[in-house]
């Protein structure tokens, strides 16, 4: 049913927003790197309407979130529980990342969790085999923590598991053999969250822009090629979207990518009926 569904939806989605009749049940988990975390101030949205929309609470959904500002071990993160979904407050600012408008596009979802760690890799950081971070000495690897939030998260909203949202890429796209072997990194992540995450839930993922490094050719192969091999995986294209600086989407390109991933969880979820 789960590969039906994905290969009913397209490689790439550009535009739209989801609609759908169905109650709020779900949980979407947004994970990876500095562009999981998001970061763009919200002021910074150009138009003033959908500037209020996404500075406003948002009680429908709720967000939780656990970011590490920085990869240097040991991490120090900053964290908040479900609250209503809502900007990340920065001292006088607020910033976004794809939840924002991701959640209220998604009229299935009721939950929102985040959790990234700036300047991390898929070859080593994430890798479910690894060792990052180093500290405290025998402690939970990256990817056992985010299973761990991800499994004590379900348990505490009693939400279904619709989607991991992963967004990362450039930390792999700056060196030859990172990103050489991201593909293959990519199916090796997705088969170990099966493994540890039940239920019939999609992986969906940011196509790696060639801004991201010298290297983001290749990172890119390996995300195609996992795609089109993945029953479950939905690539979503952003290459038309506005960037900050070299490594990073700004405030409109992240409202803009999350109605995406929200399109996608909702054909997903619902897939039309065909005779």
């Amino acid at each position: 049913m789960r590969d039906e569904r994905a290969a009913a939806l397209a490689l790439s989605i550009l535009v739209g927003c989801a609609s759908s009749t169905s109650d709020r049940h779900g949980l979407v988990v947004i994970a990876g790197q500095s562009n999981a975390a998001g970061g763009a101030d919200v002021a910074d949205i150009t138009d003033p309407w959908v500037e209020f929309e996404m500075s406003s609470a948002y009680d429908d959904v709720l967000l939780a979130w656990q970011i590490a500002q920085s990869s240097e071990v040991p991490l120090v993160s900053e964290s908040r529980g479900d609250e209503p979904l809502a900007p990340r407050p920065a001292g006088p600012t607020s910033r976004i990342g794809v939840e924002v408008s991701l959640g209220r596009s998604a009229s299935s979802v009721a939950y929102l969790y985040k959790f990234a760690v700036n300047g991390t890799n898929l070859y080593d950081s994430w890798n479910p085999a690894g060792s990052y971070p180093t500290e405290p000495v025998g402690g939970p690897n990256l990817f056992s923590q985010l299973v761990t939030h991800i499994q004590s998260e379900l348990e505490e909203t009693g939400a279904d598991l619709q989607a991991i949202v992963w967004i990362q890429g450039n930390g792999d796209a700056n060196d030859p053999d990172t990103a050489a072997a991201y593909g293959g990194n990519l199916t090796g992540l997705e088969a170990a969250l099966r493994s540890e995450l039940a239920g019939d839930w999609f992986f969906l993922f940011d196509r790696c822009r060639l801004e991201f490094g010298p290297y983001a050719a290749e990172v890119r192969a390996g995300q195609e090629a996992f795609a089109r091999a993945s029953a479950g995986a939905v690539m979503i294209n952003s290459d038309d979207l506005t960037l900050r600086d070299p490594d990073h989407y700004d405030a409109d390109a992240f409202v803009i990518l999350g109605r995406r991933f929200a399109v996608a969880v909702e054909r997903l979820a619902d897939p039309p009926v065909t005779e």
